[in-house]
């Protein structure tokens, strides 16, 4: 249990320099009665797809600069809010797809 969000992704990120990867934060969801955060997921920086290469007016595909560093990791750390003030951890997955830096890196 955590008190804010703020503590949630220290404690992560601490976590993850230790075990060598970045994290980042993902989705949220806020309530549509108070329209206050609910529940956040915090992932590894290597989760997800990038979107595919737009095309140019020409039909030519538009040449992307940068480098693909996403590869599909389903690692995450989800917490909800609860009644008693509380952030909760709902679910925590560690396994990666990838190979860890050190924690040197």
């Amino acid at each position: 249990e955590f008190d804010n969000l703020y503590d949630v992704y220290n404690f992560y990120n601490y976590y993850a320099l230790h075990k060598g990867f970045g994290i980042r934060r993902s989705l949220s969801n806020k309530s549509s009665a108070t329209g206050e955060l609910i529940w956040k997921k915090f992932v590894c920086n290597k989760a997800g797809w990038r979107a595919k290469n737009k095309e140019k007016e020409d039909g030519s595909e538009v040449v992307s600069r940068c480098r693909e560093t996403r590869d599909g990791c389903m690692a995450r750390l989800n917490v909800r809010w609860k009644r008693h003030g509380k952030w909760v951890v709902t679910r925590f997955v560690k396994e990666h797809s990838h190979t860890l830096d050190t924690p040197r890196k």
